[in-house]
């Protein structure tokens, strides 16, 4: 659902991979190019587009762990994703 209460097109959005949901963070890599960051319960994570796909050049991070909250991203000239276990 868009900002204004309107259904968006192509959602919702199904994932190839068999994940098992943990947590989730949207991530804006310019302006409104938005990603999706998610981990599964044994701390891996993907990083996917608005069509469900896995970002290019991304390869699933095992981060070894179930994190203690959704990842957050930091811009500060360049952009930053905190995990936190």
């Amino acid at each position: 659902v868009d900002r204004v209460g309107r259904y968006v097109e192509n959602f919702p959005i199904f994932v190839r991979d068999s994940i098992r949901l943990h947590t989730m963070s949207v991530l804006e890599f310019g302006r409104r190019n938005y990603r999706f960051l998610v981990t599964d319960a044994q701390g891996k994570a993907r990083i996917f587009n608005h069509d469900g796909e896995l970002i290019y050049g991304w390869k699933a991070k095992n981060l070894g762990a179930q994190l203690a909250a959704p990842a957050t991203q930091v811009k500060s000239g360049k952009s930053y994703i905190i995990f936190l276990h």
